[in-house]
């Protein structure tokens, strides 16, 4: 059986993996920032709409939950880039997947992700080039 500080150390590792706050984190939740330190420190544990969100989000659930990594899961360059997408609003998003990564500061020459997304000079080729970068 696993013990909520267990659920709290993990989603804490989750998230410094990801590179988010624990308000980053309270956003994507859809709840306070209170109710979401309270994960990470065991004395509540997140209920699966929130748990559907970190994942979303970019977080291995299953690890969080389990402490077994889920072997499907995407590169750490995509998972960030995902969890920064969620955080962008939906106006932002309307502007296109290429101004989007440089809204949440992940455009070219930041941590090699032109490569993962098509770039290095080539451009990017939009909304199909991305869903082909998560593969």
């Amino acid at each position: 059986m696993c013990k909520k500080s267990q659920i709290g150390e993990r989603l804490h590792e989750e998230r410094r993996r990801l590179g988010l706050t624990q308000a980053d984190c309270a956003k994507v939740c859809d709840v306070v920032l209170r109710t979401y330190h309270t994960y990470e420190t065991g004395a509540a544990t997140p209920n699966a709409e929130s748990l559907s969100h970190l994942y979303e989000s970019g977080f291995d659930v299953l690890y969080a939950v389990t402490g077994a990594r889920n072997a499907g899961q995407l590169s750490d360059e995509q998972q960030v880039l995902l969890a920064q997408w969620c955080l962008v609003n939906a106006s932002q998003r309307g502007f296109g997947a290429t101004n989007a990564v440089q809204v949440v500061g992940l455009g070219p020459g930041a941590g090699g992700l032109s490569t993962t997304l098509g770039g290095g000079g080539a451009g990017y080729g939009g909304d199909a080039d991305l869903q082909r970068a998560s593969r």
